[in-house]
């Protein structure tokens, strides 16, 4: 549902050159002014412009009557969402309907050209703030345990990408999930059990290039968990072909036979590629399902090049998201998150110092405790998104772009949650 609340009517001057009497002027919130986009919704009747009023105050004019509305929005499901400022259809109609207006309301961006553009559907460069994910992120209950933050599996990692699924793991950890178990090949778990107390293990045997042989899925389907993490470090053709298969195996044997919801990353979404280049179905598990492709993943998973994708991120994000029945996370500069009901977020955290082999794995970790936390995908995904290139940021702050490395990220993920009492 889209939530749309006027915050109150009050009678006021006309600032000097924006408009005469009979108009209308609608002021954003404060969290509204700072929001760096245009979204315009379609404009059936009436004419919207934008002036300045003050000390970064935004205001739009519509001809019809003499009094100032100012507005707080607030847009997700059945709470104040992550995103301020995404436009749908519903809230057209409800924003035309609080204020007694024909469709056509403008809403604008500090700094922008105040030319108004028939535009339905928009998209882009939304504004998230922490604060607003206060109704996300409820304050954990006294009386909780580590059950009720449900339980996360990663299967990850094998003998060429051992730190994969630590720091996947650790994404986890630090995000919220109850219990997460690590099912990965011996020497993953032993680096596990010195850096990760806090991690269950679930030891496989080993496969091609040490990797987790398919000989294990009845042992991982015998774990209990709420969540399954599968892809990080597993292996594929880079390792050899023989590495490539049985990941394929692992991806095609515990993915549609899990009961609950999963994430989908790296090596899990290249075997997902091989099997919708042998036209099998995109494997699902019986809850929700979302995927966190960079372009060149997205490549192999969809026939298109890098360039085709990138060309129109939020499209080909959401036009998948329909075709696979999952959330796709399109990772890269302003990450974009789509849901196969037609949301769409572009993220504006995260900075170049993410930039190197370890982050996607941080991120990983961090949708799955999500979702292990009863959290929607979609929410899920924005959430971790969001607070994963915001904690980069910090990061980026002490060591630098250069510098940073991705597990500088888990310390400042904490240090934001502790500052909001979360």
């Amino acid at each position: 549902m889209v939530v749309c609340r006027l915050s109150r009517r009050v009678e006021a001057e006309h600032p000097p050159g924006v408009a005469g009497r009979g108009c209308r002027y609608l002021f954003g919130c404060r969290a509204f002014q700072r929001c760096d986009f245009v979204a315009n919704i379609r404009n059936i009747s009436g004419f919207v412009s934008l002036a300045a009023i003050g000390n970064r105050r935004q205001v739009g004019t519509v001809g019809f009557e003499h009094q100032v509305v100012e507005l707080h929005f607030a847009y997700g499901i059945g709470q104040p969402a992550l995103f301020e400022g995404h436009h749908t259809a519903d809230a057209e109609q409800e924003v035309a309907a609080l204020l007694q207006l024909p469709v056509g309301v403008g809403v604008f961006g500090e700094g922008v050209e105040n030319t108004p553009q028939a535009q339905p559907f928009f998209a882009g460069g939304l504004r998230f703030r922490f604060d607003s994910a206060a109704h996300i992120f409820p304050g954990r209950p006294r009386d909780s345990h580590k059950g009720t933050f449900g339980s996360v599996l990663a299967v990850a990692g094998s003998a060429f990408y051992r730190g994969a699924a630590l720091l996947a793991a650790e994404g986890a950890l630090r995000t919220g999930a109850g219990i997460v178990t690590l099912a990965s090949v011996e020497p993953v778990v032993s680096a596990a059990a010195a850096r990760l107390p806090e991690c269950c293990l679930c030891p496989c045997r080993a496969g091609a290039e040490g990797g987790i042989s398919p000989e294990n899925v009845p042992l991982l389907r015998r774990q209990k968990a709420t969540v399954l993490l599968l892809g990080p470090g597993l292996g594929g053709t880079a390792q050899s072909a023989a590495r490539a298969a049985e990941t394929q195996a692992l991806v095609q044997q515990l993915l549609p036979g899990f009961a609950g919801s999963a994430v989908l990353d790296a090596d899990g979404l290249n075997a997902a590629a091989q099997l919708l280049a042998e036209e099998a179905a995109f494997p699902h598990p019986a809850g929700e399902l979302i995927v966190t492709p960079h372009p060149g993943e997205m490549a192999r998973l969809t026939g298109l090049s890098a360039a085709q994708i990138n060309a129109d991120r939020e499209g080909t994000a959401l036009r998948y998201a329909q075709a696979w029945n999952a959330v796709v996370v399109l990772k890269g500069a302003r990450t974009v998150v789509a849901a196969p009901d037609g949301r769409v977020r572009v993220n504006p955290t995260g900075n170049p110092g993410l930039s190197r082999g370890g982050s996607g794995d941080v991120l990983a970790g961090m949708p799955a405790a999500l979702l292990a936390c009863r959290l929607p995908a979609y929410e899920a995904a924005a959430c971790a998104v969001y607070l994963h290139g915001a904690a980069a940021d910090r990061a980026a702050a002490v060591h630098g772009e250069y510098g940073m490395l991705p597990h500088d990220i888990l310390p400042e993920l904490g240090r934001m949650f502790a500052e909001h009492q979360r």
